[in-house]
């Protein structure tokens, strides 16, 4: 069998939602709102496109810039794209989230 490639940012902009990744447990999304997102559990996320500035819930915040990495503990948190982000993560979506 020959492996196929996917081009994780056209399959992020392709749906109206999150995209779980077929044989994995990771989740595409698209974030192009100011969104609030709550965490039951740690989760990570990557960020495969666009700046995301990420209010935590200490009063601080994270800018996250292409290719960045983080690992975020339960708590709530603001998500704040600059311009429409891809975001690669181990939650099942962070783009179903209610707007601010």
């Amino acid at each position: 069998m020959v492996a196929s490639v996917l081009n994780l940012h056209h399959l992020a902009r392709s749906g109206e939602g999150p995209v779980s990744l077929p044989g994995t447990e990771l989740w595409l999304s698209t974030v192009a709102t100011r969104q609030a997102l709550m965490l039951e559990q740690s989760c990570w996320l990557t960020l495969l496109a666009g700046e995301l500035i990420i209010d935590l819930p200490e009063g601080d915040f994270r800018v996250l810039k292409l290719h960045d990495f983080i690992v975020l503990q339960p708590g709530q948190y603001g998500l704040v794209p600059l311009e429409a982000c891809v975001v690669l993560s181990s939650q099942l979506s962070l783009a179903d989230r209610a707007a601010h």
